[in-house]
């Protein structure tokens, strides 16, 4: 394990300041469209009144992330639907980034044949997602089957995949010095 760890620190590094990136995004974006929606025409407002708006009703609350934290001015310039859009185009980026972070992650560690599966892996969730998404759709169940492909997707964008299959990996890795044949 100390083998893995000298050869993969600094995609450790990477991993986990993108997590923090990612979280603080995706956790603005997600209260903006919150706040957004509990004010009808609040798209049409000016940014300085979006801004307003959404730190006013910003509850007092200092120990929860969901409240804690400045949202992004860029958001002001935006559209509900370009917002949205934002959002899955973030999705499928950081699925991306952390797949390939995760790939990167387990050739560093010399473990070719995780590799592999680490790309059969992601092919896998991202199929079940899709069809979840599709499903719910078409069963007129569209929260359930968004609640799902969110998990799945929320897998996706995080290490847990490389993660997984590096300690898979090295816990039936042959230990050096033992002989079976004693």
């Amino acid at each position: 394990m100390k083998r893995i760890l000298k050869r993969t620190w600094f995609v450790f590094l990477l991993i986990f300041t993108l997590g923090f990136f990612q979280e603080r995004f995706k956790v603005a974006v997600n209260y903006y469209l919150d706040v957004a929606s509990s004010k009808s025409g609040f798209y049409e407002l000016m940014p300085e009144e979006k801004s307003a708006y959404i730190q006013s009703n910003s509850p007092d609350i200092p120990y929860d992330y969901y409240y804690t934290h400045e949202s992004f001015p860029f958001l002001h310039q935006l559209s509900e639907q370009a917002i949205k859009n934002m959002k899955w185009w973030s999705t499928l980026l950081f699925v991306l980034v952390n797949g390939s972070l995760g790939y990167i992650l387990l050739r560093r560690a010399s473990l070719g044949k995780a590799q592999k599966l680490h790309a059969y892996i992601y092919i896998t969730a991202l199929f079940f997602a899709l069809f979840f998404f599709g499903l719910g759709s078409l069963i007129d169940l569209p929260q359930q089957g968004y609640g799902v492909a969110r998990k799945l997707a929320g897998f996706l964008q995080s290490p847990l995949p490389a993660i997984f299959l590096v300690l898979l990996f090295y816990a039936f890795e042959p230990k050096e010095g033992l002989n079976s044949e004693s």
